[in-house]
């Protein structure tokens, strides 16, 4: 039977520690010091990134309410525009309704008589019944049809009933009417297609 006996302890206790080892060894310490490192370096731009984002909050908030600033001056302009518009029209609206029922005055023939007038400023409507008489009605109404067409203040003029009253016609007319026309021309004004017509 033969025994051994290792008597190199403190050479294998030597060669734990050989240049291989330490070399691991700085390596596993330096790839952990350098990870450290790059994570402080992340966080701080995470950091940065993450101020910079409140920035950029901050400044779309401020444009948000500058936004809405201005959504309600330009609410603010359109009201103001809208009662200017309205007082410019309160101030010619006299005007135009007398020049509306001069016109009228004038292109009726003399045997048409009305007898009700109503006018519709929303959408510009004028309509009124009456009666003609004489010895050609029917002519008379068409004659007042054709003066509110070539009038400069009217347009679509229309027979909307004729009804037989012995020798007279009870009747009812409807007619556009052009509010700047009436309040900016004289009475009596032309409507420009006929006038080139004529």
């Amino acid at each position: 039977m033969t025994i051994k006996v290792d008597l190199n302890l403190e050479e294998k206790r030597r060669n734990w520690l050989d240049p291989l080892g330490l070399l691991v060894l700085m390596l596993v310490a330096s790839s952990a010091v350098a990870f450290y490192a790059y994570g402080q370096t992340l966080e701080q731009q995470i950091q940065q990134l993450d101020l910079q984002c409140a920035s950029l909050d901050g400044r779309i908030k401020e444009g948000e309410s500058i936004q809405k600033a201005i959504a309600k001056e330009r609410q603010t302009l359109a009201q103001l525009d809208q009662q200017l518009q309205l007082v410019r029209s309160l101030r010619l609206d006299p005007l135009k309704f007398a020049n509306l029922m001069c016109e009228i005055s004038q292109v009726l023939p003399p045997d048409l008589s009305i007898n009700a007038l109503q006018i519709e400023p929303g959408p510009n409507h004028l309509s009124f019944q009456g009666v003609v008489e004489g010895p050609l009605p029917l002519a008379s109404l068409a004659s007042t049809l054709d003066g509110l067409n070539r009038s400069a203040y009217f347009d679509d003029a229309s027979l909307q009933t004729a009804t037989r009253q012995g020798d007279a016609f009870a009747f009812g007319l409807t007619v556009h009417f052009d509010p700047v026309a009436a309040a900016e021309l004289r009475p009596g004004s032309q409507d420009a297609r006929f006038r080139e017509v004529l």
